[in-house]
């Protein structure tokens, strides 16, 4: 299930990049489509990613897979990143790994901090600063 939500992400994701050459447009893009998702949606969606890697930590099979599912996530920001390095959108500097996984884990983590309370409006204007801030990072 989880794969085939981040199949779709990344390949739904790429046919709206075909019109945006900008990386930093490809960034703000994923940032709206985090604004666009309700918080109830997320709620429920990270349930299932805590219940499953819980679950998976003693499983070493799933967690395997657990690490294969976060590389699609990952190396899909990569590229994005390298592409801003590559115009002069982003830092030359930028170490393109650790920017990723800001990306994504200021994503989960807003979420995982509104998950059991908060609202929606308060969570969609954090991840307006989480914005700003992941810009002024890969911008310097």
């Amino acid at each position: 299930m989880a794969d085939d939500k981040m199949n779709a992400m990344v390949e739904n994701s790429s046919e709206h990049f075909k019109n945006m050459p900008s990386a930093a447009d490809q960034i703000r893009y994923m940032f709206d489509r985090f604004r666009q998702q309700s918080l109830d949606e997320l709620r429920k969606w990270l349930a299932f990613h805590l219940e499953f890697m819980l679950y998976a930590a003693r499983q070493p099979e799933l967690t395997e897979r657990w690490n294969q599912y976060a590389s699609k996530a990952l190396l899909f920001m990569q590229e994005i990143m390298e592409g801003g390095i590559k115009t002069g959108e982003f830092r030359s500097d930028l170490d393109i790994a650790a920017a990723s996984l800001l990306f994504w884990s200021v994503r989960d983590g807003l979420t995982l901090q509104f998950m059991l309370s908060g609202e929606e409006t308060d969570y969609k204007s954090m991840i307006n600063e989480m914005e700003k801030k992941v810009f002024r990072y890969i911008i310097g």
